[in-house]
């Protein structure tokens, strides 16, 4: 494909050390703090493309070990790789540790200019300004839906960023929030049920916050007046039925998956349930009414969709499918997670459940769900912009116990 640089996650080590290495031969690997036994790989290099020296740098997260690999602290193996290229007319970081690592480069690393978090399960479709606007972190959403495409202009002597037309996307979910905003203060006026009130209020809290960072966001791309500024903007390609497949890709993609699918059927050693979820099933025979309702709903055939279209061992899919992967307790990888976690359950709106199966009255669960757990899945982006809660929320309410 032609790529510059590319920087692995956790999918690419969780095949093993040696066979990553055999099938990312022919890519230009960059990861300065990751090293598998007596493998290791550069942590930059540097192209000329139209002209410009463009100088790349990669590193993966300190949660990427697998396998037998080391990592060592990305934001030194960072620094110590940007310091080797020298100067260039751009320097790009690629990057596998989430938002705080993006904003931990940005402000160690000087004349960085943009980073790009590749983290498994990172989304947002809009650039985030870092160290005070001097540096940009872009991604493309999440689940490879789409494709984005960074043009970049640079100004001699300039040594600020305008970022304005990078802003329609930024544009477009302002727009949104703002109108839930406006919802949310109706909702919240015409309500009379305390309870009601009280869950409106959180709402409003957080959306108003939303809007707040939106705003922020795109007065760090405003355009600069008065001073030389480099111009860059973000478009992002959706990679829908319009794009039309390219054969031979596709047909590797088709093996690949039944690959996986074929070696995710075989027995793992270690199917042991979670130390924290019990799965819907424990909540069956005190909660027949609310377990009935659920079984109705889409939550309860979420693994289904995936196994579908092939997607059930997909690092990039599985967590909002599946019951826990975002608690520290819950299942951290589609491989070798017992089935009774299978599907968007009871515990993945209430909270794990395991301790109050066995002792309901000393542990007891949240009722109520914050909007918070909603949109940690409904972001957006994963649900291509459908997700409304006014909408959604009556048809997944169910009666208590």
């Amino acid at each position: 494909m032609g790529l510059d640089g590319f920087t692995p996650g956790a999918g690419d080590l969780a095949l093993g050390a040696e066979t990553f290495s055999r099938i990312s031969a022919p890519l230009n690997v960059l990861a300065g703090n990751l090293r598998c036994g007596e493998l290791s790989w550069p942590g930059a290099r540097s192209v000329t493309r139209g002209g410009v020296e463009v100088g790349i740098i990669g590193v993966v997260g300190a949660e990427e070990a697998a396998g037998g690999c080391v990592v060592s602290d990305p934001v030194a193996a960072a620094q110590a790789a940007a310091k080797s290229l020298g100067d260039v007319d751009l320097l790009i970081a690629l990057h596998t540790g989430g938002a705080g690592l993006s904003a931990s480069l940005a402000e160690a690393i000087p004349g960085l200019d943009f980073v790009l978090d590749g983290k498994v399960g990172a989304s947002f479709p809009e650039p985030r300004p870092l160290a005070g606007g001097k540096a940009f972190e872009l991604g493309a959403g999440s689940q490879g839906k789409k494709l984005g495409v960074l043009s970049v202009e640079l100004v001699e002597g300039a040594t600020v960023w305008d970022g304005a037309a990078a802003t329609e996307e930024l544009d477009r979910r302002l727009t949104l929030a703002r109108r839930r905003v406006a919802e949310a203060e109706a909702a919240l006026a015409g309500a009379v049920d305390e309870a009601a009130r009280a869950r409106l209020s959180q709402r409003l809290v957080t959306l108003q916050r939303q809007v707040t960072d939106l705003e922020a966001q795109k007065a760090a791309l405003a355009p600069k007046v008065g001073v030389p500024a480099n111009r860059f903007s973000l478009r992002l390609r959706e990679l829908s039925a319009s794009v039309p497949d390219h054969a031979p890709t596709q047909a590797l993609v088709a093996a690949t998956l039944a690959q996986v699918n074929a070696a995710a059927a075989v027995p793992a050693a270690a199917q042991a349930p979670s130390r924290a979820f019990a799965g819907s099933d424990a909540c069956r025979a005190c909660h027949p009414a609310a377990f009935t309702q659920w079984s109705t709903t889409p939550h309860a055939r979420a693994m289904a969709s995936l196994q579908a279209v092939q997607r059930a061992n997909d690092r990039d899919c599985y967590a909002c499918h599946v019951t826990g992967a975002f608690h520290p307790d819950g299942p951290q990888a589609p491989e070798g997670m017992s089935p009774a976690l299978h599907n968007v359950g009871c515990e993945s709106c209430h909270g794990p459940g395991l301790q109050h199966s066995a002792a309901p009255a000393d542990h007891p669960m949240a009722a109520e769900v914050a909007p918070e757990v909603c949109t940690s899945c409904h972001d957006g982006d994963r649900d291509g912009g459908r997700f409304d809660p006014a909408t959604y929320r009556p048809q997944v309410l169910h009666g208590g116990g």
